[in-house]
């Protein structure tokens, strides 16, 4: 770690389970993360921990710091709202919206769903009940993504 590739990796479990990150003398996987954060119900923190994979969020070009974590936040989340491939999509005078997949855990959660409709509907300024709900294509295909040194 770090890895070169996603692609060229050749590991017995899955890439998300794959133990790689020390924290504190503990060895945590992008999955562990993840689900960690999803303890929080906090919608937006499950969005902006990317998987290197075509529907996710896009990897950011610099680390989370504790200095600037909100600000890194709220500006990924917006990034990766703003795309319409990968996150929201709507169609006003069809009456159609078209999320992410990633909601959908979220969507089907009674604890999770009015603070996932929450930012939906912040995002989007609109009231998604007037909205015929449809999830948009979920690539898992992997990023071609090298890490640089």
């Amino acid at each position: 770690y770090p890895f070169e590739s996603m692609q060229t990796l050749s590991l017995n479990v899955p890439y998300d389970t794959y133990k790689v990150m020390n924290i504190s003398g503990n060895m945590y996987a992008l999955e562990d993360i993840k689900n960690i954060l999803d303890t929080f119900n906090e919608p937006h923190l499950y969005l902006v921990l990317s998987l290197p994979i075509l529907s996710h969020p896009n990897l950011m070009q610099e680390p989370f710091t504790a200095t600037k974590i909100r600000q890194q936040i709220k500006q990924h989340l917006q990034t990766f709202l703003s795309n319409q491939t990968k996150s929201i999509a709507f169609n006003k005078e069809a009456k159609e919206i078209q999320i992410s997949k990633l909601f959908k855990p979220k969507m089907i959660d009674p604890n999770k769903y009015v603070q996932t409709v929450q930012l939906i509907e912040d995002y989007t300024q609109e009231k998604l009940e007037a909205f015929n709900l449809y999830y948009i294509y979920f690539h898992q295909d992997l990023n071609d993504i090298v890490i640089d040194d």
